[in-house]
């Protein structure tokens, strides 16, 4: 029972990779804990497509169904977006709250208007952000 509850500890594999950036992981290494510990997991992180999907809501902006004022929020935040993705260190929550805004109004447009093609295209680009 004793090697049950504690068992030897298993000798550390390290795997080496580049895929999307390169990765080293140990992967039986001792877990950090404590109160400074942090995860960050950037999975599919990709600033360049939370630009390209700005760019895209910009370029139908006007044919969105929304009041001028949401519309020029739209806008704003769609430009905000762009900004952040192509800056020199974006910021991955940055980008994901911008980008929730944008969505937001999208989703808006959708409430007044099912029929809004234009939206619709563009909140499914949003969910592949997400």
């Amino acid at each position: 029972m004793s090697d049950f509850l504690h068992p030897e500890p298993a000798a550390p594999i390290t795997v080496h990779g580049d895929i999307n950036g390169s990765f080293n992981k140990n992967v039986n290494a001792p877990m950090a804990n404590g109160r400074n510990s942090s995860q960050r997991n950037v999975h599919g992180y990709a600033p360049e497509r939370f630009a390209a999907f700005a760019r895209e809501v910009l370029a139908a902006a006007q044919e969105i169904t929304l009041p001028d004022d949401r519309r020029a929020q739209l806008v704003q935040d769609a430009q905000s977006l762009v900004e952040e993705a192509e800056g020199s260190e974006p910021g991955h929550g940055r980008l994901r709250e911008l980008a929730g805004r944008v969505r937001g109004a999208l989703e808006q447009s959708l409430m007044q208007n099912a029929a809004d093609a234009v939206a619709t295209e563009l909140l499914g680009q949003a969910q592949s952000l997400f």
